[in-house]
């Protein structure tokens, strides 16, 4: 097996884990102790995972807390994959949404 091919594997691996994580209700300490991983590898994939976020596009689930209401939402409500959720108002310009989620997707490292 050549060293891409066992990177590519190892990157497969680790994405497996993280959205495993992701789906459950644990830290991240305490997933990676119930799946016998190193909690600094997994961060350190999580890491990269996240860099790789930015460029892809992600579900989408719209959800109203009152199904059957008429009523115009107040403030839009977006989930990172940080596990941060960033509440704006539901009547901010389209393209000021757009900006927002663009800057929201870069690196502030």
């Amino acid at each position: 097996m050549s060293e891409t091919t066992n990177k590519l594997t190892k990157a497969e691996q680790w994405a497996a884990h993280i959205e495993r994580w992701q789906e459950g209700n644990l830290s991240q300490q305490e997933y990676c102790k119930q799946a016998g991983i190193g909690y600094a590898a997994f961060v350190y994939w999580r890491g990269k995972e996240c860099s790789k976020a930015k460029t892809k596009f992600v579900p989408v689930k719209l959800a109203t807390s009152q199904p059957n209401s008429h009523e115009t939402p107040k403030s839009i409500q977006i989930k990172l994959v940080t596990g941060h959720v960033v509440y704006i108002p539901a009547n901010l310009p389209v393209n000021d949404i757009a900006a927002l989620i663009n800057a929201l997707g870069r690196s502030h490292a």
